[in-house]
């Protein structure tokens, strides 16, 4: 229960602060100098000249290897977020700070998981800086082409991450004003392809109880539970 509930926090977390910074100048009117189709380059290099802004809201729109679909809301102020999203009728919220705690909030059942982000492995996956964050994903990216997306133009990036059992593929649409990824496509061979789109895009007004839970909600600390301080009542409203 730990390495799942693990790797889908880090995934929710990591497609949030993604897009965590940019400001409001006129898109430019040609690609980023020296980016030709076909050339080497690295993320780092692409996202250096980035506006940045410190509060953000957007809608994530995810679609699955078998054409499921969810759509998030959501919100990024610094270190802060909140993310709403409903999965198979079910709504889920993880809001919190990652340089504190987090909680996926379960409002329908009046209840939630806390993790301790300042005293845990989870806090090795989330970074202030976004760009850096990014940086992190690969070394290296090839250019292959760019493409205008709902007014914003982006230039189209793609690695290869070789792993045990199948390659992993992934094709980014970075926006080039801003340095940030609008689109993000990833093929595995053995699973399929999913594909993360960022829209809806505003910067600013964000309300500090957003990122906070409501009173009287009951907490399950995941420290305690897998420290030799579980007790199966503490799972109740949780598991459906």
């Amino acid at each position: 229960m730990k390495k799942i509930f693990t790797f889908s926090l880090a995934i929710i977390l990591v497609s949030a602060f993604a897009l965590a910074g940019f400001g409001c100048e006129s898109e430019p009117s040609s690609p980023t100098p020296g980016l030709e189709i076909g050339s080497e380059t690295t993320l780092k290099e692409i996202i250096g000249s980035a506006d940045r802004a410190d509060e953000i809201s957007y809608d994530m729109h995810i679609t699955g290897p078998d054409g499921t679909k969810v759509v998030s809301v959501v919100y990024v102020d610094g270190t802060k977020m909140r993310q709403e999203s409903e999965i198979e009728g079910r709504k889920m919220i993880v809001l919190g700070d990652s340089t504190a705690s987090m909680y996926a909030y379960y409002p329908d059942e009046n209840s939630a998981m806390k993790i301790d982000m300042s005293d845990s492995e989870f806090a090795d996956q989330v970074e202030d800086d976004p760009y850096a964050m990014l940086e992190d994903v690969v070394g290296s990216v090839k250019v292959v082409g760019y493409e205008t997306i709902d007014g914003k133009k982006t230039v189209i990036v793609e690695y290869t991450l070789d792993e045990t059992e199948s390659d992993v593929t992934t094709k980014m649409w970075i926006w080039e004003k801003h340095g940030i990824p609008i689109k993000v496509v990833t093929t595995n061979a053995g699973y399929g392809t999913t594909t993360v789109e960022f829209r809806n895009i505003e910067i600013g007004n964000i309300d500090d109880s957003l990122f906070e839970l409501p009173a009287g909600v009951n907490v399950v600390d995941l420290e305690s539970m897998f420290q030799g301080g579980f007790d199966p009542s503490m799972l109740e409203g949780l598991v459906q």
